[in-house]
């Protein structure tokens, strides 16, 4: 099936040959007539192995396609970015179905060939950089890409940017590269409302989150679809985590947001205090390698090392300012903290919070423990590499000299080969 064609020059020692570029499922083809000489060329993408931008000393910048037995270039498009990237998307389909890769499976617009169009790519092409971007699972659908700006406390001032909404999160990139970006998932927000526009404000919509902060973007085009949309996915979030949670309070009002100009981000952390897993089984050892290895508690601030303790200065100043937990505003100045060390006592938070976690730890508190029930007792050639392995892990760390420790591993590795038994 054909995708789209571009006008172009297909170059043939030194001499171009101009004519048309025709990019399909399975191949590329080029068509030329020009004084009476005839070109063809067919290429399956399977049969390509190499897609670059090339600039050779005779022409401009041109696409160099190359197979295993020969290279062509081509040149003078009218956007050879947009070209150059229809085709390395198509390449990319056709060698992801040759590997049979998993994360295929889960792009369902590309599954039916026939079903595949110009369109259909560029929307893969936006939603692969959005998930590259914000570093979100695969299974994430984006939905809306709209510019606006948001209130950014640290700078006193509107960023301007743009906002991404999918299936179980918003985020904002500032317009300005690693000026600024924010990660909110739906989990923690609490309602999505619009405020009255303004010729300072316009068309703002207000978002509040549980631990009584709140977010400001203004500017969105297309304000009361994009909320009502928003907040249909926001109750759809919320409905799904009443279910697991197993609780009666679905149609429960939703608390009224902060007013703009009230924003703020409170010093103290207590994102996560309630997103400890509950109800372990008790048929087995479920004491955690935390209370059993107290490498930090004992200690106080004054027995710790001074790059430690500046560490973690430096860390709390950037909480106060940015603020704490995974919807923290995410700078350029939290690359270069993390680059000089994240100290022992905030790894576990921190980890939390960048992965994300904690909202899915909040959304489904007793998977681990369920994970850990299902596997028990279960016996396979995982299991029996496990417990070949177990006291041979670290055995010089000082954590892993108990049985309590070992038995803690023991409940994560079987777990974790549970839940991936192609590992």
């Amino acid at each position: 099936k054909l995708v789209t064609y571009y006008s172009c020059c297909c170059w043939k020692g030194r001499v171009p040959r101009q004519g048309w570029l025709y990019l399909s499922i399975n191949h590329l083809a080029f068509y030329s007539f020009l004084l009476g000489k005839e070109v063809k060329m067919v290429i399956p993408w399977a049969d390509v192995t190499r897609l670059e931008r090339a600039s050779p000393s005779f022409m401009t910048d041109a696409i160099r396609v190359t197979t295993r037995s020969r290279q062509r270039d081509f040149s003078m498009f009218l956007s050879i970015e947009e070209a150059f990237q229809m085709m390395v998307q198509l390449a990319d389909i056709t060698l992801r179905r040759l590997l049979d890769n998993e994360g295929f499976e889960l792009d369902q617009d590309l599954q039916q060939p026939a079903h595949i169009t110009k369109r259909v790519l560029e929307e893969h092409a936006q939603k692969e950089y959005f998930l590259a971007l914000f570093r979100l699972p695969r299974r994430e659908r984006l939905h809306e890409v709209v510019e606006c700006s948001l209130w950014t406390p640290h700078s006193r001032c509107h960023t301007a940017g743009t906002l991404y909404a999918s299936d179980s999160y918003m985020c904002f990139c500032s317009r300005e590269e690693g000026c600024c970006s924010l990660l909110i998932p739906l989990t923690e927000v609490i309602s999505i409302e619009k405020a009255e526009s303004t010729s300072l404000l316009p068309n703002p919509i207000i978002v509040s989150i549980r631990s009584k902060k709140a977010f400001q973007f203004i500017e969105l085009r297309e304000r009361d679809v994009l909320a009502e949309n928003m907040t249909k996915r926001l109750r759809s979030v919320q409905w799904k985590q009443a279910m697991f949670r197993n609780k009666d309070n679905r149609k429960k009002a939703l608390i009224a947001p902060t007013p703009y100009y009230t924003f703020y981000y409170d010093k103290m952390y207590s994102d996560c205090e309630d997103n400890e897993p509950s109800g372990k089984p008790t048929t087995l050892n479920t004491e955690a390698l935390m209370s059993a290895f107290h490498h930090t508690q004992p200690e106080s601030s004054n027995n710790k090392p001074p790059i430690e303790q500046a560490k973690e200065r430096l860390w709390q100043d950037h909480f106060e300012e940015y603020g704490r937990g995974v919807y923290m505003f995410r700078t350029e100045k939290i690359q270069r903290l993390v680059a000089m060390g994240i100290p022992e006592s905030l790894r576990g938070e921190l980890w939390l919070s960048f992965s994300d976690s904690a909202s899915d730890l909040s959304f489904q508190p007793d998977y681990y423990a369920n994970l850990v029930s299902e596997s028990l007792g279960k016996c396979n050639l995982a299991s029996e590499e496990i417990e070949r392995d177990l006291h041979r892990s670290l055995p010089e760390h000082p954590a892993f000299q108990s049985d309590a420790a070992i038995a803690a591993l023991r409940r994560v590795l079987t777990a974790y080969a549970y839940r991936n038994p192609k590992i």
